[in-house]
């Protein structure tokens, strides 16, 4: 990674919002698409990083095609991460000269959101729906104002009018299958990700659509893992090149497999994430499942007991007791499962007294703490 992308990424932080662990994941990688390199020359890029974000758009689109496909509601395709808040910012003296630039709001209204000033980012947003109401951007806007009020309910139908405006601008499309997922409407969110998937299929690729791709390509294995397609998730994950699946997606592409019951797709991918994290008791637990699944209680329980070791389960004043209990009455009732398979039953029975000893310690200490 060049030198200027790091002092980019350390001076700087994600400008969005999100509520759910899902949606953090798709933003870190969408942040991956500020360091994909443009098609313009050297020169070319060091006056865009002086010019501001909405002439950076305006400049792409000459450079890069792909990403400003223009529709109805005036968005490109995608528009391409901006972690500076300080070229964000210049968006709002830009908007204000020009307020016919639904770049430039687009830009200002980041800034915003990114500093957290919800009540600037809303009032932005209404005016522009006012004066423009075929602006997409201006819904997408209130969705992730709306979105910091946990007013998921609101925040769809602004996602859904953003679409309606700009029926394939691949930013709206993400985060309104991703918030799709969180509230838990998992066949709205498999038609919206498949819709853009099917048009991204028809566009020329370059290094940022990719990505996009990828995380459309997320949102839908989400959301086909709830409906329990655990095979039709697995399916759409394996169209993915192996660079653009991170450790968490990896995990989630083998605890697909695990539910088919494909064991050797699923240890295969267990055994190179213990390889590369082998202080990450989860992926442990994991491969424990797997050889759960193959019938080797051994290697299970030799997994499951550096579980133990690896992720400490002394429950204190830490707020996260019952998380704990949580994790460790997993570890402990798998390694009770294989113990009684090789016939070890005291063992077993110990175990099962440990996470009944935990549950009611952490249930105690609860009961304390609220009592304060």
């Amino acid at each position: 990674m060049k030198a200027s992308s790091m002092q980019l990424l350390k001076s700087t932080s994600i400008t969005w919002k999100d509520s759910s662990p899902q949606s953090l994941l798709v933003s870190t990688a969408l942040a991956l698409a500020v360091l994909c390199p443009l098609a313009a020359s050297a020169e070319e890029k060091s006056k865009l990083a002086a010019s501001g974000p909405a002439k950076l758009a305006a400049a792409s689109a000459a450079t890069k095609p792909i990403a400003t496909v223009s529709n109805s509601g005036g968005m490109p395709l995608y528009v391409p991460i901006v972690l500076d808040l300080r070229l964000l910012r210049k968006s709002v003296s830009l908007y204000e000269r020009e307020p016919d630039n639904q770049l430039a709001f687009y830009g200002a209204a980041r800034y915003f959101l990114g500093v957290r000033d919800y009540a600037n980012a809303e009032k932005l947003a209404k005016a522009a729906l006012r004066a423009h109401p075929q602006w997409a951007s201006p819904n997408f806007v209130m969705a992730k104002v709306v979105d910091a009020q946990f007013e998921d309910l609101q925040c769809i139908e602004y996602y859904k009018l953003a679409l309606k405006a700009s029926p394939h601008w691949l930013d709206a499309s993400i985060a309104c299958a991703d918030k799709l997922n969180a509230c838990e409407k998992y066949a709205e969110s498999v038609a919206i990700s498949t819709a853009a998937l099917k048009f991204c299929e028809s566009q020329p690729k370059d290094a940022g659509l990719t990505i996009y791709m990828s995380n459309l390509r997320y949102c839908t294995a989400h959301a086909l893992y709830n409906l329990k397609d655990f095979r039709g998730a697995a399916k759409v994950l394996e169209v993915n090149s192996p660079h653009y699946l991170d450790s968490v997606r990896l995990k989630f592409l083998a605890d697909c497999y695990i539910h088919c019951q494909e064991w050797s797709k699923a240890l295969a991918i267990s055994n190179q994430l213990v390889q590369r994290f082998p202080s990450d008791y989860s992926y442990r637990l994991q491969r424990a499942q797997v050889y759960a699944g193959l019938n080797q209680p051994q290697k299970a329980i030799a997994d499951l007991s550096q579980c133990l070791q690896l992720k400490k389960y002394t429950i204190k004043n830490t707020g996260i007791g019952a998380l704990a209990v949580l994790e460790e009455r997993e570890v402990r009732l798998l390694r009770a499962s294989m113990y009684d398979k090789i016939g070890q039953k005291d063992l077993a029975k110990k175990d099962r007294a440990a996470v009944k000893d935990a549950t009611d310690r952490s249930y105690k200490e609860t009961v304390f703490r609220t009592a304060q």
